[in-house]
């Protein structure tokens, strides 16, 4: 994540993760991170994908996290 970070926004890692959330792990831990920002009254997310290959990511959060994380 750090490599596609910086390589994407030309910046440190560090500077950019200070400004936005990041999250690297399972789905269950997504979701429990993006459970926290809904508790917290937010009703958009955004997801950006660290990875070239956006469209299997894509597919990868369609299957295994929104019909999780409901309406």
């Amino acid at each position: 994540m750090r490599r596609f970070i910086e390589g994407y926004y030309g910046a440190p890692y560090e500077v950019i993760a200070a400004r936005w959330g990041h999250y690297a792990g399972s789905p269950e831990g997504c979701l429990e991170w993006l459970g926290a920002f809904r508790e917290a009254g937010a009703r958009h997310i955004v997801l950006r994908f660290a990875s070239a290959d956006q469209a299997t990511q894509m597919e990868r959060a369609t299957r295994s996290l929104l019909p999780r994380l409901g309406g």
